[in-house]
């Protein structure tokens, strides 16, 4: 599985990069065609994820399949309403 991130100067890319590089991964695609993407990875907290999708790719054998990877930029907490359905305040 080789991983391919559409924005490639986000910290998320940046990271997996220079992991992939420290354990000569091999990878990180540069480009990808449109018909190319198998699937999407979106990545949760960042750090530990990061490295695990890195090290998962490279025990798939970096094969033909290409995934893009991206994380939210947004947490849950943000785009959750302040107020339930009833109208009243959430608590927190």
């Amino acid at each position: 599985m080789m991983l391919y991130f559409p924005e490639p100067t986000s910290g998320i890319a940046v990271n997996v990069r220079s992991k992939s590089r420290e354990l000569r991964l091999r990878v990180v695609k540069d480009k990808a065609e449109r018909g190319e993407l198998h699937a999407l990875v979106v990545l949760g907290d960042g750090s530990p994820d990061d490295v695990a999708v890195a090290l998962i790719a490279r025990h798939l054998n970096g094969g033909a399949r290409v995934v893009a990877v991206v994380k939210p930029e947004k947490t849950r907490e943000q785009e959750l309403p302040k107020h339930c359905a009833c109208g009243s305040p959430v608590s927190r």
